[in-house]
Order: C-alpha cells, then sequence, then structure tokens
C-alpha cells in the first residue's frame, strides 16, 4: 500500500511542537501507512508578544487563523490546536475537529520567582507583588485570592514566560511603556508539563480557588469537514471522552472566547456567577 502523506501544522512554540509530535507518535502507532510532516507556521500571536490579543480577534484570531487558512486551502490535511486557543464563537465552515487526544489536567498553578513563596503572597494579601498573566479570567482570580496583588500584562509562550521570570525582565507593551518584572505567574499545567518544567510547579490552584478555562488541557486536531480519508485516520487516535468535552466547549463558548467567564455557556456561567465573578471581573481588567 502505497504511504499516505499527512501535513500538519502547528505553532512553533516548544508546547505547540510537543503537542503535535505526540500527535504523530499516536498516528504512526495507530496508522502504519501514514508518513506525518510537521509544518511550522508563526502565527500572529507569536510575531506580537507585546500587544494584547483582542485587537487580534483574541486568542482565536491570534493562534489558528493562520493555520486554518492553510487547512481550507488544502495546503495542510489537519491542525494542531490547544482547543481553548479555538475561537469557538464561529460555526467554522469547512472545518471540523477529527480528534482529540486524552486531556491533560486542566487546572490552574503558580510559579514564583526564588526566595518567595505561596504563603508569603497569601500573608501579605499579594501587596508588594506582581502577578504576570495574560487571561482575564487568570487577573479575576488572583485578585480575589490576592486582593493587593497587582496584576500586570504578560506575554509568550509557556516556556518564554518562566524565563521572563526567572531573567527578571521587564515586559513590553504596546505603547512603548513596560511592567514588571513579575514575581509569580499563573499558568495551565498541563502546559508546564508538555515543556518539561512541572518543577517549577509551586502550588496548584483548587477548582474551588480558580475555574479553569472551559477547554484547557485538551488538545484538538482539526481537518477538511469533506476529506474523509483524513477524518478516518484521525478517528483512529480520537478519545471520545475528550472530544465530548471539546464539542461542549464549541457549544458553549459560541457567544464568545474561553477566558470571558460570562460567556461560557449556561453551565459554567452560572457556577463563575455563584463565586461572585462579574463583579469580580468587571474590577480585574488586566492593565
Amino acid at each position: 500500500m502505497a504511504a499516505i502523506r499527512m501535513r500538519i501544522g502547528t505553532r512553533k512554540s516548544a508546547m505547540a511542537l510537543a503537542q503535535t509530535a505526540e500527535i504523530a507518535r499516536r498516528l504512526t502507532a495507530a496508522a502504519p501507512e501514514v508518513e506525518v510532516e510537521i509544518v511550522k507556521f508563526e502565527t500572529t500571536g507569536d510575531t506580537d508578544q507585546v500587544g494584547k490579543l483582542l485587537p487580534h480577534g483574541g486568542k482565536g484570531g491570534a493562534f489558528v487563523a493562520e493555520i486554518r487558512k492553510a487547512v481550507l486551502s488544502g495546503e495542510l490535511q489537519a491542525a494542531m490546536h490547544s482547543l481553548k486557543d479555538m475561537p469557538g464563537n464561529e460555526d467554522t465552515p469547512g472545518l471540523v475537529i477529527g480528534a482529540t487526544l486524552p486531556r491533560d489536567p486542566p487546572g490552574d498553578v503558580l510559579v514564583l520567582r526564588a526566595g518567595i513563596s505561596i504563603d508569603d503572597l497569601r500573608r501579605s494579601r499579594g501587596k508588594g507583588f506582581k502577578i504576570g498573566t495574560n487571561a482575564v479570567r487568570r487577573a479575576a482570580y488572583a485578585r480575589r485570592l490576592f486582593p493587593e496583588v497587582e496584576v500586570i500584562h504578560y506575554r509568550g509562550a509557556a516556556d518564554t514566560r518562566v524565563r521572563k521570570l526567572d531573567n527578571s525582565e521587564m515586559q513590553r507593551l504596546a505603547d512603548g511603556g513596560a511592567v514588571g518584572p513579575a514575581d509569580a505567574l499563573i499558568m495551565a499545567r498541563s502546559g508546564l508539563e508538555r515543556v518539561g518544567l512541572a518543577g517549577r510547579i509551586a502550588y496548584e490552584f483548587s477548582v474551588q480557588e480558580m475555574l479553569p478555562a472551559v477547554g484547557q488541557g485538551i488538545v484538538a486536531v482539526e481537518c477538511a469537514v469533506n476529506d474523509w480519508q483524513t477524518r478516518r485516520i484521525l478517528s483512529r487516535i480520537d478519545d471520545t471522552n475528550a472530544h465530548r468535552s471539546a464539542d461542549l466547549f464549541i457549544e458553549a463558548s459560541r457567544s464568545g472566547p474561553a477566558d470571558r467567564p460570562r460567556e461560557l455557556g449556561r453551565a459554567v456561567g452560572l457556577e463563575l456567577l455563584a463565586k461572585g465573578a462579574a463583579e469580580i471581573i468587571e474590577r480585574s481588567r488586566v492593565r
């Protein structure tokens, strides 16, 4: 049987490449007739490491738009996405999630610079400390847990953010200014594990302390809806439980991106509102 070529598009970040390599490994095992080629893309969100993501269409527009176009044009057979980076607020004509990997732990964690601890943040209520994040959701919960902390705009791939923390680097801003350096970062546990930095986790937030983003920890493989050969092959590595969660994510977030708690869908929205998130978020926009 002739080999079937499958070109899979991905961002160039260490985490994206690790996720795509896992997809390739699973495909090779499940479909030996497939030859996988990993195609690296530099998305708008990767090239702009300064500004906020909303002007680029949020995380969805910033991190997936170029790769999706390549799938639709036939340049790629599939695309790897972190599910929470997908827009979810559109029907995406011509595209479908062909497979999802088993879900990684979805929780958020705290990464600290040397010399401080979670107890320091708690005792001080965060006063005198700066926590870096680009997510409105994480900023809201950070201010709830540490009421006097300063939350600063912080961008970069997972390994880049940790390096900037360790080197006490300032975060440049779109207006030419800068903020920082950060004392702590709030990040996804799954992302740190993917890039080999799980050892930097200083504290893992409970769901009661910080509700994870919808879709966090799920890797999705997208393909053309009418490419039945690719869809059949991808189905061999599909995790049905994660795929069911992905379908719920797409349905729940049709009215907005995954980091806007009031738009996540009825179940998650109600849970957030019960925790007082609506008021917190209005007061907690990341500057």
